[in-house]
């Protein structure tokens, strides 16, 4: 994590909504990633599931999961 960003949490939401795959895309996205580091809490099996179903791989430095 950078030093010099913001810290911002988010929550995935629902675990069988669509909260984990709206996080996950927005965290693709380059413009997204430079603005902060981001938390995302939630919950880690939805999260495997929305990274499989969406093909989207994340280097692990783009975010820290906070399973709960």
């Amino acid at each position: 994590m950078s030093r010099h960003k913001l810290t911002c949490g988010i929550t995935m939401g629902d675990p069988a909504g669509v909260g984990p795959e709206v996080v996950l895309k927005a965290l693709a996205d380059r413009k997204i990633q430079r603005l902060a580091n981001f938390i995302v809490i939630g919950n880690l099996k939805a999260w495997d599931r929305a990274r499989r179903l969406s093909k989207i791989s994340l280097p692990e430095e783009t975010f820290t999961l906070l399973d709960i």
